[in-house]
């Protein structure tokens, strides 16, 4: 059941009905009894792994694309409103597939797409730095960059494919049965302007605006990856990464020539394994572009085809959003940054009145959310690179919107209006986010491909910026030699089911919506939800660490509420001299724990708290999808 309520509660409450009519806002309103009763349709469903047909049905709404003209048919993108039942129940078994998957490591790290704990940096940040690495070789190297394109690759999904691969990778036959049943005789019609077309068959393809859809295309596209680093020569320097269905290949050589020449033969790799599973690659939305701080090689064109065909080339191609350019000065990048950034600052204003409008704290979420958000999109990736004039376009941008959120002149000192709102020059901003991605690239998997930019980074010779550079650097001088001893990130998923016993977690408070609240409201509701269990004993924690890393400490209350009057003890521990916050806040819980086991029997009955460090269980992939 509390999958089925987790998965309900993940679903946005506006969000539109499929052909059942069935909205989310009507599933977040089921009471107890409609639950159970949905909760067994879902097992019913997976037991006998017949979906039923409605379940399969998609109405397709086309979206015109941006910048495209209308009177294409290849410029909309289309919509797909399934089931919302169905998709509750896809949530379900895509959260014990992905699970599963990450726990036996089914996918390869080359892959960033719809997986925790890997992002669009990530993939940026390899390249980036990879080709950083070239221009600081002892002879420089070129690098040739081919960006591949598929044409509608969740549409020509090879079915009967992708259930074997699955098979390989040791799916369970159950979840086999019931994804064959979900993918046979997919149906759709389009709806347009009020009128609806005839309905459609699907035959091939992983139905587009399901939940399901992501996760099924890693297992199909992950072959590629295996087969790109079981085929490429260890000696050819190439750098792949694979965002969904975004392939990356990145060739570096001392001769343009045959860097060329390394690009292309992994270019005809994917192209072969491509016809081998039935896609398509686009060879003219694919790009390639080539890099060299030499100037007299800025005109250089790579030449690299798709079976023949030349792929165009481009001097600024972009990476997952990020604009690159030959010497990666990302001058492009911060003209288009500040261009967008600068038009949300707008929006600010618009709101800002000194008479009715709103107040500092309400302007500077404003600022974080439309104006910061764009300006530190994948940061670290390419702000390391900046000079000193395209970094002061970026503060210049947030000088304008603090002066919008104080009100203050133009002639108010920028110094004023940092001190008023709180937040620090961009170039600190820009500092702390490198300093704290060259942290975790120190403490990700080995096989991680922020990881691997910084374990093969090159040492710099020259006086080029990077992020190498410039995050080794803060960190030489920022981290504490005490701080070196890290503690790796693990990326596995939580078991999207666990037995708790009888422990029972909630994780908000009966009254209050948000953290700002009152502390007086706040201990009120506390207050009301400790009477309202009416236990033995009562166990307040509480763990710290000055500035989030320093000197921390923890302690546990407890109230015995069988005496009179009622007694209280008090467990205190000091931290370690570089720790943080949610550490302590572990170690208290710890604390308390261990003085219920050993001071608690079957006849107390203690006030039910949290846990983080009980032992977590994989749960397989049964008959029965939830507990």
């Amino acid at each position: 059941m509390q999958e089925l309520k987790t998965a309900i509660s993940k679903m946005r409450r506006k969000g539109a009905p499929g052909p059942d009519d069935i909205n989310p806002a009507m599933l977040k309103e089921l009471g107890p009894v409609a639950l159970n009763e949905l909760l067994a349709l879902c097992n019913i469903t997976v037991r006998t792994s017949n979906c039923p047909q409605l379940w399969k049905s998609a109405i397709m709404i086309p979206l015109l694309k941006a910048n495209k003209p209308a009177c294409d048919l290849g410029s909309y993108r289309g919509v797909s409103l399934t089931s919302c039942p169905a998709k509750v129940l896809e949530r379900m078994i895509a959260e014990r597939l992905y699970f599963q998957a990450e726990s036996n490591n089914w996918f390869s790290d080359l892959q960033a797409g719809f997986r925790r704990g890997r992002s669009c940096m990530d993939q940026i940040l390899r390249i980036t730095q990879a080709i950083e690495d070239g221009f600081q070789s002892k002879k420089l190297e070129r690098s040739v960059l081919v960006l591949l394109d598929y044409s509608k690759a969740f549409d020509q999904v090879w079915r009967e494919r992708l259930l074997l691969t699955m098979i390989d990778k040791g799916v369970p036959m159950l979840a086999i049965r019931w994804i064959h049943d979900f993918l046979l005789n997919r149906q759709a019609k389009v709806s347009l302007h009020g009128e609806e077309s005839s309905t459609r068959r699907l035959r091939q393809g992983v139905p587009q605006g399901c939940v399901l859809s992501p996760l099924l295309f890693l297992f199909f596209i992950d072959n590629l990856a295996h087969r790109l680093v079981s085929v490429t020569e260890p000696s050819e320097k190439l750098v792949f990464s694979i965002f969904a269905d975004d392939v990356t290949i990145l060739a570096r050589h001392t001769s343009s020539e045959e860097a060329a020449k390394a690009a292309q033969r992994a270019v005809n790799i994917v192209s072969k394994w491509s016809t081998e599973w039935k896609l398509t690659l686009n060879a003219s939305k694919s790009e390639v572009a080539f890099f060299s701080t030499y100037t007299r090689e800025s005109k250089h064109q790579p030449h690299v085809t798709i079976k023949g065909v030349k792929i165009p080339f481009n001097k600024h191609p972009k990476l997952l959003g990020v604009y690159l350019d030959r010497q990666l000065s990302f001058e492009k990048q911060t003209a288009e940054v500040t261009k967008a950034a600068t038009s949300k600052i707008k929006m600010i204003r618009a709101v800002a009145n000194t008479t009715y409008g709103w107040g500092r704290d309400e302007l500077k979420k404003l600022y974080f959310s439309f104006v910061r958000s764009r300006l530190d999109y994948a940061g670290p990736a390419w702000q390391s690179w900046l000079c000193d004039t395209n970094l002061t376009s970026l503060e210049v941008v947030q000088n304008k919107a603090l002066r919008a959120i104080t009100g203050q002149l133009s002639s108010s000192p920028v110094e004023a209006l940092r001190y008023e709102t709180q937040i620090p020059s961009y170039a600190t901003h820009m500092e702390r986010n490198c300093l704290k991605s060259m942290e975790l690239a120190k403490r990700l998997p080995s096989g991680h491909l922020r990881s691997l930019a910084f374990n093969n980074a090159v040492a710099p010779k020259n006086s080029r910026s990077s992020w190498f550079r410039l995050g080794h650097n803060l960190s030489s001088t920022h981290i504490p030699p005490e701080a070196a001893r890290r503690l790796p990130v693990s990326l596995h998923s939580m078991p999207p089911h666990l037995d708790r016993g009888s422990i029972i977690i909630h994780d908000k408070l009966e009254g209050i919506t948000s953290r700002n609240e009152d502390d007086l409201v706040v201990q009120a509701a506390a207050k009301r939800a400790v009477e309202l269990y009416d236990g033995d004993v009562v166990i307040y924690t509480d763990g710290s660490a000055d500035q989030g890393y320093l000197e921390g400490g923890s302690a546990a209350v407890i109230y015995l509420s069988l005496t009179e009057p009622p007694r209280t003890e008090s467990i205190l521990k000091r931290g370690a001299a570089f720790t943080s916050s949610f550490e302590e806040e572990c170690e208290a819980l710890r604390s308390a724990l261990k003085w219920i086991i050993e001071n608690c029997d079957s006849r107390s009955r203690p006030h039910r708290t949290s846990c983080p460090t009980a032992s977590l269980c994989a749960v397989p992939f049964s008959d029965t999808i939830t507990q």
